[in-house]
């Protein structure tokens, strides 16, 4: 009977032994009471691949001017042939009459846009402030063009305040204006398909002397 005893206690021992070993594997495979498997880290079998390095030094740089055009959604029109040419119809020598003792330099007048059939040319004083004027002569050249020069005067004649008919010794289709310190006359040419603006500020020119240079101007083209 004592031996029925021992053996029984023996064996329950074991069985309680066991059940805890149990236990104590199966928590180090869960995480938390749960059971939620733990996070194994990063697969590495499934890594992307690494991006190969930029060589910025053989990189072609962008062109800043190359891509404004490109994403320019008005492109400009650019004529292959050069802009209308301006010394033969108003050479120096002509502003120097019209403000005499003075030495010039050349400019084009502000906002002025050059083409085959459109440029200007404006004469200053050497070394003056932007906002002296000077003399200037617009030029049109409407040969070939859906425009006649009597149609693109009657244009300007629009724009122009101020608009004075009576002239004495002027071309014969010619208007005189005058608005903030300038002075204009418009006209066509004797001969050719040319409309021009000469211009010249009150403080370097006098008006009938601008009229008569119109003249000039008018009788060479």
């Amino acid at each position: 009977m004592a031996l029925r005893s021992t053996l029984l206690a023996l064996l329950l021992t074991m069985s309680v032994a066991i059940s805890l070993s149990a236990c104590s594997d199966g928590s180090e495979d869960d995480d938390g009471p749960s059971g939620i498997q733990a996070d194994a880290g990063t697969d590495t079998d499934h890594q992307m691949p690494s991006a190969e390095p930029i060589d910025f030094e053989s990189t072609e740089p962008a062109d800043p001017q190359r891509i404004h055009v490109e994403s320019s959604q008005k492109r400009a029109v650019i004529s292959d042939e050069p802009p209308l040419a301006t010394e033969d119809f108003f050479p120096v020598e002509q502003a120097e009459r019209l403000i005499p003792g003075t030495d010039l330099e050349a400019h084009t007048i502000f906002g002025q846009q050059s083409s085959p059939t459109h440029n200007s040319i404006r004469y200053a004083p050497l070394g003056a402030d932007l906002d002296i004027f000077g003399a200037a002569l617009q030029i049109w050249d409407l040969e070939g063009e859906e425009t006649t020069p009597d149609q693109r005067h009657a244009e300007l004649r629009q724009q122009f305040l101020n608009v004075d008919d009576d002239l004495t010794d002027a071309p014969e289709d010619a208007f005189f204006s005058r608005r903030s310190g300038i002075q204009s006359v418009v006209f066509t040419a004797e001969e050719g398909p040319y409309v021009f603006i000469l211009s010249c500020d009150t403080d370097h020119c006098e008006r009938q002397d601008l009229i008569e240079m119109a003249t000039t101007i008018a009788a060479e083209h």
